[in-house]
């Protein structure tokens, strides 16, 4: 696995510029979201899930606002259902720990087999907000230079419109 410090060297490997902005150590969206980055800035939620089966494993990147109703997920995604992946989970596909979840730790994700589901809206922004693979600080950068890095990844990616998915 990674260490979360490699995503620097990817990044400027990819020629992606980010701003660092360390800050303490946050779980989850609402201890992160007293830290604000400008409004043309996209924070998002990331979580990581699976089918009933354990044989898929999706990281969902939608936008911190959003209500996110897994039932409608599933459907949109033809699964029966999906929940939460384990922490184990997490460590095995992802190299993270829990409240580190990030489309940044795709890195770590060598057999290529994590789903990436994208909300579309996170692309209309000019840059975008994630932890560099730990809670303790977050990288901005540009939304063009995160769709770089997301092709970088070879993972699959969807983009699905979550403000239409959830009415």
């Amino acid at each position: 696995m990674y260490k979360s410090t490699v995503i620097y060297n990817v990044l400027q490997e990819l020629g992606i510029r980010y701003t660092k902005k360390e800050h303490p150590t946050v779980f989850t969206i609402e201890e992160a979201s007293q830290y604000q980055f400008g409004s043309m800035v996209a924070t998002c939620k990331n979580l990581f899930l699976k089918n009933n089966l354990k044989n898929k494993y999706y990281l969902i990147v939608v936008m911190n606002s959003n209500r996110l109703d897994l039932v409608k997920i599933a459907k949109n995604l033809g699964e029966k259902r999906i929940n939460l992946a384990s922490e184990k989970d997490l460590f095995t596909y992802l190299g993270i720990s829990r409240g580190s979840v990030s489309p940044l730790a795709l890195i770590n994700n060598q057999q290529k087999d994590v789903v990436v589901i994208i909300d579309r809206k996170i692309l209309t922004y000019e840059k975008v907000a994630f932890h560099p693979n730990i809670n303790t600080a977050t990288l901005i950068f540009s939304s063009a230079d995160f769709a770089k890095f997301l092709h970088w990844t070879g993972n699959k990616i969807k983009f699905m419109n979550f403000d239409t998915m959830l009415e």
